[in-house]
Parts: C-alpha cells; structure tokens; sequence
C-alpha cells in the first residue's frame, strides 16, 4: 500500500501517540512465558508504570521530541536537535538496560519503530537523500537489522570473555585466545570473509563489464543478478 494514502503515519504526533499507548497497554519488561501465557499478575508486573523504574525514562524523549516545535527553531537547527535527542534516546535505552539488567518488553518495540520513524523526519527535513522518507526508512531499518542481529550478538559474545560468571577477568581474555580450536576458528572465519569478499568484487566487476562493453544483445542477463545486492543483505542479516 502506498504510504501516500496514508498520511497519518507520516506525522509524529502519530507516532508519539502510539509509543504512548504501547507504555500503558504492552509490558515494558520482558514476559518469562510470553503476552498470552502469562497471568494477569505477570503482566501487571512487567508494565512500565506498574513501579517507578527505569523503563518510564525511556519513553520521555518521545514527549519532548513533540515539544521541539514549541522552541521555535530554524527548520535545520530543529532538525538537528530532534536527531540528537533520538540518537540519545536510542543509546539511553541499550545502556540503561544493559547497566540494569532490563528485559525489554512488547512496549520498548513499539518505541524503537516510534524513534525510527522520528529521525526519518528529521533528515527528510535536512533534505537527506532528497527527503525521501521511503529511502530513509528502508536504510534505517536495514541499519537497524543489522545492529540487532549481528552487531549487538557479537559484542554480547566479546563482552562475555572478559567476565568469569560475574566477575570481571580480563586476564582470561588472552588464554581464551590463545586456545588451539579458538585459533582455527578465527583463521578461518577471517580466510572465508576475506575470500567472499574478492570473489565477489571480482563477479561484479565481470558483470558490469559484460553488461556495459561485450554484449549489448544479452545485457538482461547481466540485468537479472543486478536484484543481488537488493536480495542477499536480507538473507545475510536472517542468517545471522
């Protein structure tokens, strides 16, 4: 459907809206047994405005964000400032649920998508990509897919070396490193990217050349894999 039709979800008051209505209706914490499984004691307890916690925090950049308008700003410094206040927002929720050992909850996804399309506002209005919120939002949520699926397990995975169960070791750090099957793993998870890497610079650049320069008659072939680099950043991002 085109979001032309639907003009409502290109407004941030929409958006405001709804990451509202996520904080009183969906949990902020993480549910053990899932939103249908779980009792009504459970779920009560996993809201956000349940206790005073740190969860009720992360939903008020949203509320300021609507009231950026009321500093009557430049168009470009106001942009500036509502893409500050997302990215701090953004990397307030990770550190603050990482330093307190938060679970997030149905809520927080709702106010991630919220906090995504704000900032596809605020470079639309910086002009970025010729404001088109389409293309801002596709290359944010890829971003986005990307960080989650791959960035952050990577970093959990890292992170965990330095800690013997709770306790800080760094020490252990070098000895895990050191060890033989550990050693091949990295030899060769470094080999294999370093290979698909040149293989496939090299598959491009056949491609381009035949397309461009060898066969005029033919260059639909070349037209048929051009889909690659639309289909494999997905794939890539599932299967990590």
């Amino acid at each position: 459907m085109n979001a032309n039709k639907l003009p409502i979800i290109q407004s941030a008051n929409f958006w405001i809206i709804l990451s509202v209505i996520a904080f009183l209706l969906l949990p902020s914490h993480a549910l053990d047994y899932g939103l249908f499984e779980s009792t009504s004691d459970e779920y009560l307890g996993a809201m956000g405005w349940s206790s005073l916690n740190i969860t009720a925090l992360w939903f008020l950049p949203v509320l300021l964000y609507g009231l950026m308008p009321l500093l009557k700003l430049p168009k470009d410094t106001q942009a500036k400032a509502e893409l500050y206040l997302v990215a701090a927002a953004t990397l307030f929720i990770f550190v603050s649920a990482t330093i307190y050992k938060v679970s997030m909850g149905y809520s927080v996804i709702v106010l991630i998508a919220s906090l995504t399309a704000l900032a596809t506002f605020s470079f639309a209005k910086l002009k970025v990509m010729q404001g088109d919120k389409f293309i801002i939002a596709s290359l944010l949520c890829i971003i986005l897919l990307i960080f989650f699926f791959i960035v952050y397990p990577t970093l959990a995975i890292f992170v965990s070396m330095f800690y013997d169960g709770d306790t800080f070791a760094p020490q252990q750090v070098m000895r895990i490193l050191t060890q033989s099957y550990i050693v091949r793993v990295i030899s060769n998870s470094l080999f294999l990217s370093g290979f698909v890497g040149i293989v496939s610079t090299i598959f491009g650049l056949a491609f381009a050349l035949y397309t461009t320069r060898i066969a005029r008659r033919t260059a639909f072939i070349g037209k048929i894999f051009s889909i690659l680099p639309i289909v494999t950043p997905p794939f890539v991002v599932g299967l990590g």
